[in-house]
């Protein structure tokens, strides 16, 4: 039988674990499976938004900075989220989403886009209202989607479809 030390070890363990599957390693923000996590409370949010980001060009960024440093920029622009607000790596590429009430959701948008550019780097950014989705991935659709469209009007910007 184990002690009650060892049990607070084995606690502290599997908390760290889980943290490794919380927080993305590279960008530092919610992993997907932690937005999955928050889904079923976060879809109760009255006046929920979704702001979808693409960061602007990666590719070439990866190519004229390196990887490293690159995403070491992108990490340390989306430092500027603050606690409680809900940004989270939602593909495996460099799409990110943020999840706030809809009179909320410019500010943590405001400060990504303004942290990227401060580093020579750019998002477009697209902003929906939720719609009542049952699925994180039904409820994104339409912010995807429309980013991928707004990106060919004008990168680096923040476009709002909000009712």
């Amino acid at each position: 039988m184990d002690t009650i030390a060892q049990l607070q070890h084995k606690i502290q363990e599997l908390e760290l674990t889980l943290d490794r599957h919380r927080i993305c390693p590279v960008y530092g923000v919610y992993t997907r499976t932690a937005l999955e996590e928050f889904w079923p409370t976060q879809r109760q949010v009255k006046g929920l938004a979704i702001a979808f980001i693409d960061i602007d060009d990666l590719k070439l960024k990866n190519n004229e900075l390196g990887q490293y440093k690159a995403n070491r920029r992108i990490a340390e622009a989306f430092s500027a989220a603050r606690q409680g607000e809900v940004i989270g790596r939602f593909f495996y590429g460099d799409e990110i989403i943020i999840l706030a009430p809809t009179d909320e959701i410019m500010k943590p948008c405001d400060r990504v886009l303004s942290a990227l550019q401060e580093r020579e780097m750019s998002a477009t950014i697209t902003i929906t209202p939720y719609r009542g989705e049952p699925s994180l991935t039904d409820a994104t659709k339409e912010a995807n989607e429309l980013n991928q469209a707004c990106k060919q009007l004008g990168k680096g910007k923040i476009y709002s479809f909000l009712d």
